[in-house]
């Protein structure tokens, strides 16, 4: 397992932040951030970090802009392809499938928060979190919007 960090955005400029060890500053506008509800050595994430809320979700750690973009791209050429090949097309498909599967495989599980969106990284496994649950992000965002 890698070293713990939690990813935030700075509340006074909204950069990204990286505390490690439970603090950090931001790069831009040089702002101090803590994590005051860190759990203990070994132990898993059962709440918010940063805002000590419970509702929270695991996902691979993979940037999700370039998954989509990535799965568009693909989408389009295998499109293009089945017009001049059929087979080269499904292949174009399939090949992105096991991409998929393989980064699936590959890649550590992130544990986000839906009220403040802290990204907790390198944390011991809490198998009660659950996966991403788009009715509780509507709640949050109807208090926020």
């Amino acid at each position: 397992m890698s070293a713990s960090e939690i990813n935030i955005r700075c509340p006074g400029c909204g950069n990204g932040v990286f505390l490690q060890g439970g603090a950090g500053t931001c790069s831009k506008c040089a702002l101090e951030a803590r994590a005051d509800f860190l759990p203990a050595e070994g132990q898993g994430i059962t709440c918010c970090a940063i805002c000590q809320r419970r509702d929270l979700y695991q996902q691979r750690d993979f940037n999700r802009t370039l998954g989509a973009a990535v799965a568009t791209l693909t989408c389009v050429v295998s499109f293009g392809l089945f017009f001049w090949n059929w087979l080269a097309g499904l292949g174009t498909l399939v090949g992105l499938a096991l991409l998929d599967l393989g980064l699936f495989l590959m890649l550590d599980e992130v544990v986000i928060c839906y009220a403040c969106g802290a990204i907790h990284r390198g944390f011991a496994k809490n198998a009660d979190i659950p996966g991403f649950n788009l009715v509780v992000l509507d709640r949050y965002e109807k208090r926020t919007g």
